[in-house]
C-alpha cells in the first residue's frame, strides 16, 4: 500500500492498495458490477474505488480521514481471496509483479501562468486535470493555490509525461490569452 504525503493536503486525496493477486481473482474483490467497491464507498464514506490494472493497484479517492478505513477493507478482501489461490500460482504472479511507487513533484507557475488563468488550465470541475492524470497515467494532479504550484503524484516514469502535457497546455493557454489581448488592443477595448 502506498500513500504519498504532500505539503498542503487537500480535503480529498487518494490511497493505493497493492494488488498482489492475479487479475483473474480481482473479480471477487471488486464484486459483480463493482458491488463490493460500491458498498465500501457507501460504508466508509469515500467517493470512488477502482482497480487500476496498469498499475496493479486499487485506487481509493475520497475524504482523507476515510482512506485508511477503505484501504483496510480492500486489503482484507484481497487477503481473503489470496487464501484460496495456490502458492505456486501466487509465486508465479508476484515474481513478475512490478509496482512503481508514487513520487511527488511540485512545479511553480510563477512567470508561467497568472493566478486568474489557472482555472482554464484545470478545466470545469477539474476535467482537464483529470484527462491529463489519465493520459499520463499518474495518480493525482493538484493546484496548490497558496504556493501557486502544480503538484503531481505518480510513478516516476510517468511524471515527465504529465509535466510535458501541462507545459504544452500552459503554452496554448498563454497563446490564446495573448491573441485575445492583441485582438482587444486592435479594437481599442
Amino acid at each position: 500500500m502506498t500513500s504519498v504525503p504532500c505539503p498542503q493536503v487537500p480535503t480529498k486525496f487518494y490511497k493505493h492498495v497493492v494488488v498482489d493477486i492475479p487479475h483473474l481473482y480481482m473479480k471477487t474483490v471488486v464484486g459483480k458490477n463493482g458491488k463490493h467497491f460500491k458498498h465500501c464507498c457507501k460504508t466508509v464514506g469515500v467517493d470512488r474505488i477502482w482497480f487500476n490494472m496498469n498499475k496493479n493497484v486499487v485506487e481509493i479517492w475520497g475524504p482523507v480521514d476515510n482512506l485508511n478505513k477503505a484501504s483496510n477493507i480492500i486489503e482484507n478482501k484481497i487477503q481473503y481471496v489470496k487464501k484460496n489461490i495456490s502458492s505456486e500460482e501466487l509465486k508465479s504472479y508476484t515474481d513478475n509483479l512490478i509496482i512503481q511507487p508514487d513520487v511527488f513533484i511540485s512545479g511553480s507557475l510563477d512567470n508561467a501562468l497568472e493566478k486568474d488563468n489557472v482555472k482554464f488550465l484545470i478545466g470545469k470541475n477539474g476535467s482537464l486535470f483529470k484527462n491529463i492524470t489519465r493520459s499520463a497515467n499518474v495518480s493525482f494532479i493538484w493546484y496548490n493555490e497558496q504556493a501557486h504550484t502544480i503538484d503531481i503524484w505518480g510513478p516516476s516514469d510517468n511524471i515527465q509525461n504529465a509535466v510535458t502535457i501541462l507545459f504544452d497546455n500552459i503554452q496554448k493557454l498563454n497563446n490564446k490569452i495573448l491573441n485575445k489581448t492583441q485582438e482587444c488592443d486592435m479594437e481599442l477595448c
